[in-house]
């Protein structure tokens, strides 16, 4: 009785281990499998010099002006006559503009637009049915047919706010557009009558308030910058332009404007642009030492686009043999704004999706200021050819200099023929072009690639 007892447990005991054994080798078959199934790839990207004429950054151009010997170009600058599109009462032709921007859009680039009413050394851009409604007023001391408008008349504003919610709707997001500048007011669009000398022709902050309102109000997707740091500028969500960037004595007062109103981090969120001084384009890089006053600028207001016309004049034969100056000047246009890189990513590739990590790191001195979207693809590691390309939630949107962010996304439904297909990435404009990360990997058609 007692043996029988003993055998069975023997039996019964033998029977666990057994289960238990065959449990464990299961278990590792599976494991195997999976960890073969689940292999990370590591990339470890190679980082090269930024390209010049990546979207919304370095040096721009005045739209029409020409780029003779077709240099890398993103931005062209539009001042936009206000009698051009506000054409009647209530009535207004879009289509000018329209035109312009398709034009640039052909170009791959984006716009810069300014509206002006006043310019001093010109005729009046405001629309004759305006001027004979309103009181126009002479220049003091300035040259020139044209009169400055009273800011302050009541159907001038009516008519510039009709303007503008037509403006919006058409235009607000406009991909073709890269930021718009308020200079519906003052000379040039600068935020100043300095040639109205009587103050009671000057406008009231209640008519600056509701200019400048007028835009923001009706550009809330496309950026919108202004010339000067002021009250209603400290309150409201604009960046800045300074249109004699480079200027010693007009950077001292852009600057004592900066700290009066505590506007130190508005490059934070709202972009910082403006003009090269136009007396120094032509010898501004023509030394190290005024090359480095231009780089210290741009670090200090963290620029991201400066307007600088003159060098898109020069032949290509100047370009050759100024080969210091241009190298000079090509240091300074990488330095402007955001610059984007990958620093490492990962790949694992399972049976039907690929899972795809990447950490983007930005040591420019401002960030990007769009919400554009990460697109991820397979390409033939051969050709190029891309074979698949999806669009991602990923953004790269506000990454500060000197810090990073990581993405992460899935391509799901792989199947066999895709399985050895390379990895990338491209990050596209709305006007054919591509912001390019400054990697080896890099390719000039956008794509970046994850080997």
């Amino acid at each position: 009785m007692k043996k029988g007892v003993i055998i069975g447990i023997s039996i019964f005991i033998s029977v666990i281990v057994f289960c238990c054994l065959l449990a464990l080798i299961i278990g590792l078959a599976v494991g195997l499998s999976k960890n073969k199934d689940n292999k990370e790839t590591i990339i470890k990207f190679s980082k090269t010099d930024g390209f010049l004429g990546n979207p919304l950054k370095g040096f721009g151009m005045w739209y029409g002006s020409g780029n003779t010997a077709k240099l890398p170009l993103s931005i062209q600058y539009v001042r936009l006559e206000l009698n051009k599109v506000l054409v009647g009462e209530n009535s207004v032709n879009l289509d000018y503009l329209d035109s312009i921007l398709e034009r640039i859009k052909e170009m791959k680039t984006q716009a810069v637009i300014r509206l002006v009413l006043d310019s001093p050394s010109e005729s009046s851009f405001v629309p004759t049915y305006i001027q004979n409604k309103i009181e126009m007023y002479d220049y003091n001391g300035a040259s020139g047919a044209g009169k400055s408008p009273n800011y302050n008349d009541e159907y001038l504003l009516t008519q510039l706010e009709y303007l503008f919610k037509e403006l919006g709707k058409k235009f607000d997001g406009d991909p073709r557009i890269g930021f718009w500048q308020l200079g519906t007011y003052g000379h040039w669009g600068e935020w100043h009558t300095t040639y109205i000398t009587d103050k009671s022709k000057k406008p009231t902050d209640e008519t600056l308030d509701r200019i400048m309102d007028m835009a923001l109000n009706n550009f809330r997707v496309t950026m919108c910058e202004v010339r000067v740091p002021e009250t209603r500028s400290q309150t409201r969500g604009i960046g800045f332009y300074h249109d004699m960037f480079g200027n010693s004595d007009h950077d001292a007062y852009m600057d004592s404007l900066i700290n009066r109103y505590n506007v130190l981090d508005r490059w934070k969120t709202f972009s910082f642009g403006g003009e090269e001084d136009p007396t120094q384009q032509s010898t501004r890089f023509e030394s190290d030492t005024k090359t480095q006053k231009f780089l210290n600028d741009t670090v200090h207001y963290h620029a991201s686009w400066i307007l600088s016309n003159w060098f898109f004049g020069r032949t290509q034969d100047w370009i050759q043999t100024h080969s210091e100056w241009v190298e000079r000047r090509n240091k300074a246009e990488r330095l402007l704004g955001y610059n984007y890189y990958a620093t490492e990513g990962s790949i694992i590739k399972n049976s039907n999706s690929i899972e795809i990590k990447i950490t983007i790191t930005n040591d420019g001195v401002a960030p990007f200021y769009y919400h554009w979207k990460i697109h991820y693809g397979l390409v033939d590691p051969i050709t190029f050819e891309v074979q698949r390309e999806e669009e991602s939630t990923n953004d790269i949107y506000g990454i500060l200099p000197l810090t990073n962010k990581s993405f992460s996304y899935t391509l799901n439904k792989i199947d066999e023929s895709q399985s050895n297909l390379t990895v990338a990435l491209r990050i596209p404009s709305g006007v054919n072009s591509h912001l390019l990360l400054s990697n080896t990997q890099q390719r000039e058609d956008g794509w970046l690639l994850f080997k």
